[in-house]
């Protein structure tokens, strides 16, 4: 599928057809307007039977930052972490860096959330949204510790500085 002057291929065209069908969507005509093929994405993206047809539009949707959008909302609302690649891989290969990382991040949060890490990596390696994110998500205590002294911001460092503030409290009250 290729993209012509921002606009979208005959394909993607057909793609968008079906799946303004399938979720009860309005079809708009050439679709060239990037908020009424958002509006069908995002509409897709909560049946689980246009997976195929929506990872199939991505790869040739003209606006990167629609198609990295629908990406991570795909990732929010599948939290199956074996799922994430097949999002990442819908992207063209110059496309998938930010999701690909933001795949990455969401594997360590989820670690980070449910104590499942037993080695803390090094925080100050960490994006700021996976820093912010674990600082107002985590109660590893190491990860708190280590976000309050070494997080990006000050608003991060606060954020687990409190956090581990109350879960010391809530430790000693036990």
């Amino acid at each position: 599928m290729s993209v012509t002057d921002g606009l979208p291929s005959a394909r993607l065209r057909q793609l968008l057809d079906h799946m303004a069908d399938a979720t009860a969507s309005a079809r708009v005509p050439g679709w060239a307007d990037e908020h009424d093929r958002w509006h069908v994405y995002q509409a897709a993206v909560a049946l689980c039977a246009l997976g195929p047809s929506l990872r199939e539009a991505l790869a040739s949707e003209p606006d990167e930052g629609v198609a990295t959008s629908v990406v991570l909302l795909a990732f929010d609302r599948d939290p199956v972490r074996e799922h994430r690649a097949r999002w990442v891989d819908a992207l063209p290969a110059d496309r998938r860096a930010f999701v690909a990382r933001r795949a990455d991040d969401l594997s360590v949060l989820e670690g980070v959330c449910d104590g499942s890490l037993t080695d803390v990596p090094d925080v100050t390696a960490w994006t700021h949204w996976l820093q912010r994110t674990s600082a107002e998500q985590s109660t590893v205590p190491d990860v708190l510790e280590q976000l309050a002294r070494d997080g990006r911001t000050r608003k991060i460092r606060n954020i687990a500085a409190e956090r581990l503030r109350i879960h010391h409290g809530a430790a000693a009250r036990q």
